[in-house]
C-alpha cells in the first residue's frame, strides 16, 4: 500500500515565473509546509486555494511532487497551530 499526505493548497501566486510557473503554498495538518511551481493554464492544474491535493510519498517519505505537475519544491518553515487550524478548519486551542 502506497503512503500518502494530504495538504491543503493556501496560496497559488497571479504572477508566473519566466517558465509559466506559479508558485503554490500547500500545508499540512501536521504543520508540514511548502512550496512548489506549476504551470495554471495545464488542464485541471489550475485549482483554487482551500482545495486538498493529496501526495503519493516515495521511500523517504517526500512527496512524489512532479506526478501531479510541480516542480522545484522547496520546505517551508512549520506552519504555527492556528494557521493550521484555520486553514483546515479546525479548533484551535492556545496552550499558551
Amino acid at each position: 500500500m502506497l503512503s500518502t499526505k494530504a495538504f491543503k493548497l493556501v496560496h497559488v501566486s497571479q504572477n508566473a515565473n519566466s517558465f509559466g510557473l506559479h508558485g503554490h503554498v500547500l500545508v499540512a495538518q501536521d504543520g508540514a509546509g511548502c512550496e512548489a511551481a506549476r504551470c495554471r493554464t495545464t488542464p485541471g492544474y489550475d485549482v483554487p486555494s482551500g482545495t486538498v491535493i493529496t501526495f503519493t510519498l516515495d521511500v523517504r517519505g517526500n512527496p512524489e511532487w512532479a506526478k501531479l505537475g510541480f516542480e522545484i519544491p522547496r520546505d517551508l518553515p512549520t506552519c504555527p497551530a492556528y494557521l493550521v487550524a484555520k486553514y483546515w478548519g479546525l479548533p484551535y486551542v492556545d496552550e499558551d
